[in-house]
C-alpha cells in the first residue's frame, strides 16, 4: 500500500500517543492527554506518516512569528516507530 504523510485533525492527536510513550516510557496517558490540550490551545499541530493505515512516524510543530526572522516553523518530537527506524 505505501507510505503517506498527512496533518492531524486535532481530534486525531490523541493517536500520538503510542509513538510520544516510545520517546517518553515513564509518561502516563493522563499526562500527555492533559499536556496535549494545553500544547492544541497554543497552536500545536501535527503531521504523521502512515504505512497503509498504520502510523509508524509523526513530527509535531508549532507556527511562530518572530521579531528576528519572521515566521517560524518550530519543530518538536520526531520519532518514528522502533519497528519501522532504519527502514
Amino acid at each position: 500500500m505505501g507510505y503517506s504523510i498527512r496533518e492531524l485533525k486535532p481530534a486525531e492527536m490523541t493517536s500520538l500517543w503510542p509513538l510520544i510513550k516510545q520517546l517518553n516510557p515513564a509518561m502516563r496517558k493522563a499526562t500527555f492527554t492533559r499536556q496535549l490540550r494545553v500544547m492544541l490551545e497554543g497552536g500545536y499541530r501535527a503531521i504523521a506518516v502512515y504505512d497503509g493505515k498504520k502510523l509508524v512516524g509523526a513530527s509535531g510543530f508549532w507556527v511562530r512569528t518572530r521579531f528576528w526572522c519572521g515566521k517560524q516553523l518550530d519543530i518538536d518530537n520526531v520519532v518514528v516507530d522502533i519497528a519501522y527506524r532504519g527502514k
